[in-house]
């Protein structure tokens, strides 16, 4: 099946139900409409050297359990997403974001394939970007402003159907510092065994 195909249903199925209070991302490639993106697991961590880590994830699985029933089937879509980003600095209030230099944040968005027989099959996306990040009980609340992505690593089957896209949002996350630690060590074994 077309790698390209695929990456651009889920992009478009992606449009669908932007109600629900899952994190999520605003995608503007180069050469199409727009279209928002979820994440259903999203966390925040404070590393060594003090920065804030962000971990968006779209595991590619959606659980379809129904009361009543015994056998919980699970769809598993092509693609798996996680989304990294690392505040280098928080803004000070009053701090323009319309500026070419405002920003203070490296996003990375990996995208994988989930199928067994395309395991190589990926798209790397990197950039920088204006994140803001405000405090709260649980996490934090995220403002992504003026973020924009190139490709860094593809291979396989997948093609960039985004180009070089820009990308906004606005989400809670909830601090987790060992969930975190352990998705980033999971993408980076990841990269690392390819």
């Amino acid at each position: 099946m077309n790698r390209f195909l695929v990456l651009s249903v889920v992009c478009v199925s992606a449009l669908v139900g932007c109600a629900h209070k899952q994190p999520q991302l605003k995608v503007y490639p180069e050469q199409s409409l727009p279209f928002v993106q979820k994440f259903p697991r999203s966390f925040l961590s404070i590393n060594e050297a003090g920065d804030y880590e962000i971990v968006m994830v779209a595991e590619g699985t959606e659980n379809r359990r129904k009361q009543g029933k015994i056998l919980y089937p699970t769809n598993v879509a092509s693609l798996k997403q996680i989304v990294h980003i690392r505040i280098l600095w928080k803004p000070l209030p009053g701090t323009r974001t319309d500026q070419p230099t405002a920003t203070n944040a490296t996003i990375n968005w990996h995208v994988r394939s989930n199928m067994p027989d395309a395991q190589n099959d990926k798209i790397d996306y990197g950039g920088a970007g204006f994140v803001n990040l405000y405090p709260n009980k649980s996490g934090a609340h995220i403002v992504i402003r003026n973020c924009s992505l190139a490709v860094r690593q593809q291979s396989g089957e997948l093609v960039n159907p985004l180009g070089k896209p820009a990308i906004s949002g606005s989400f809670d996350v909830v601090r987790n510092d060992g969930v975190v630690k352990d998705i980033l060590a999971t993408l980076n074994t990841r990269v690392a065994s390819r």
